[in-house]
């Protein structure tokens, strides 16, 4: 289908960014007349003829602000004849493809338009979100016709807690939140309702999936339509089968807010599969083999072990209770009604309590030991602990959470144990090394590191900023042989360390410049 020039125009749209990182959407999106579609300056013009429908604009440069890109999708069904609805992502490294492709096939199945910033990064002290997220909706509502109370934003990490404030200081525009492995930022305040929705999801070794479950029951008290759902993974935006079920939910809510006319095909078609989904986990609750009596504890853990009839059990209830929220409304009182006595039958059983009890039991434990590692953390960083390797895995316990982790004969709490160790593997593999680094002292990046390497042998990531701190102490033999282990693992990139600052103490070493040497070689073919 080819490209339109849209044939309407803005007719008071503007975003202002203030000090506190505020931004604020003033005007509206007005479809024009077929006269007012000459008045579209060119540059937008040339630049809407070259975005296709159906096709992915791979750069997209900002005519509101050139030193910003995104990546863009319209649905091969796209015409500026009507309004749709378009969900902004923000990636926290700025890969803007790879939530764009994740959320692609939903919106080219819904009518959803993707603009993803190429822009957008969490972890840095500038603010570069803001300006992003403005090019975004400044060019977004320029050049097509979107919706403009439908507007939702997508983020992973620390740009999922920003899409809460920008939510709110948008309230007028944004429909929803699809948010992955953050929850809310610091000192944030729940609102007690609001105009958009909220889809969050993590991964089950996501370190901050406990965190995200938490938020879940906040939300279960107050007025702001909620839904969480889990996939098999870590800390990740989520596959590509979780990006569709979001955008599906959101289509339900946009129903029930009446942000768009019912549609019962797709209602009914969602509802079906979401029924038999359900209906799968409770036949696989009753096709795993019950526990052989009482089950035993978990070694060292006072937690009985929970079998997998009793899991399966408790997914199914989750499946049925949930269809009853996200279909209130939307499919018929009689059948919501069987879905409630099911709910009933599946609420009485013990199976349902104790992996409940569990699992609120396993969340707690998750929290006291973040805030108990917080507090470490702060220690080092205040000199009021030694920074020794060795101290803080025996402090930590993390030998124990290592067979915790290794336990799958008890898989909650094996799980458990994954997201304990991904807490401090995050914090000793990247950050804390990073700004020892940052600060001079390599000597304390290696005792941190030493811990991460204790959780996760061999880690690239470990190795590449153990070779860093090895450079920086000057000691080019360590540093050489570490970045010879970590490209047995990855191949290295020779222009990325020629460029790294924290080799500059090394880089004449014959060591060093051999390796620079053989990694520019060209890689000999075979005979």
């Amino acid at each position: 289908m080819a490209s339109r020039v849209p044939r309407w125009v803005i007719m008071s749209t503007r975003f202002s960014k203030i000090a506190i990182r505020r931004l604020v959407f003033v005007g509206a999106v007005a479809i024009a007349s077929g006269a007012a579609a000459a008045a579209v300056p060119q540059s937008e013009e040339i630049l809407g003829e070259a975005i296709r429908p159906g096709e992915v604009a791979d750069i997209v440069r900002s005519l509101h602000a050139p030193d910003q890109t995104f990546a863009v999708y319209l649905p091969s069904e796209y015409t500026p004849e009507r309004t749709w609805p378009a969900l902004f992502l923000m990636d926290p490294r700025g890969r803007a493809r790879v939530p764009l492709e994740l959320f692609r096939p939903a919106a080219e199945r819904l009518g959803y338009v993707l603009v993803s910033s190429y822009n957008t990064a969490s972890d840095v002290s500038e603010d570069v979100n803001s300006p992003a997220l403005e090019a975004m909706l400044t060019d977004g509502t320029r050049l097509f016709a979107l919706d403009n109370r439908r507007f939702y934003l997508g983020g992973f990490s620390g740009t999922a807690r920003l899409a809460w404030e920008f939510a709110e200081q948008l309230q007028a525009s944004v429909a929803g939140i699809v948010a992955f492995g953050g929850g809310v930022p610091g000192g944030f305040v729940l609102p007690d309702e609001a105009g958009y929705a909220y889809y969050g999801a993590a991964g089950t070794t996501d370190f901050n999936y406990d965190e995200m479950r938490t938020l879940d029951r906040r939300l279960d008290g107050g007025g702001i339509a909620h839904r969480f759902e889990y996939f098999i993974g870590g800390h990740s935006w989520g596959p590509e089968e979780v990006c569709t079920r979001a955008l599906e939910w959101m289509e339900l809510q946009a129903m029930k807010a009446r942000l768009r006319a019912p549609v019962r095909t797709l209602a009914a078609d969602l509802y079906t599969r979401r029924v038999l989904e359900a209906q799968a986990w409770e036949s696989r609750a009753r096709a795993a083999p019950p526990s052989a009596g009482n089950p035993a504890p978990g070694a060292g853990s006072e937690d009985p072990v929970v079998d997998q009839r009793a899991i399966d059990t408790y997914e199914a209830w989750l499946r049925y209770s949930a269809l009853l929220v996200d279909f209130d409304g939307v499919i018929g009182r009689s059948e919501l009604d069987r879905i409630a006595d099911r709910v009933r039958a599946f609420g009485e059983l013990v199976a349902v309590a104790d992996v409940a009890g569990l699992t609120d039991r396993l969340t707690a434990r998750h929290r006291a030991f973040v805030e108990e590692l917080g507090t470490v953390v702060q220690q080092l960083r205040a000199g009021d602990r030694q920074i020794d390797g060795a101290e803080l895995i025996q402090y930590l316990d993390l030998e124990r959470i290592k067979r915790q982790a290794a336990d799958f004969d008890s898989p909650m709490r094996a799980l458990a144990g994954q997201r304990l160790i991904e807490s401090v593997f995050v914090l000793f593999a990247y950050y804390q090394p990073r700004d020892y680094l940052a600060q001079g002292d390599p000597a304390a990046a290696l005792e941190l590191l030493e811990v991460a390497d204790f959780l996760r042998p061999d880690s690239f990531n470990v190795l590449l900023f153990q070779a860093r701190a090895y450079a920086q102490n000057g000691d080019s033999g360590q540093a050489v042989e570490t970045l010879r282990r970590a490209h047995a693992i990855r191949e290295l990139d020779a222009s990325a360390l020629g460029d790294d600052p924290y080799f500059d103490p090394i880089r004449g070493a014959a060591g060093f410049l051999e390796l620079i040497a053989q990694l520019r070689a060209p890689a000999r073919q075979p005979r």
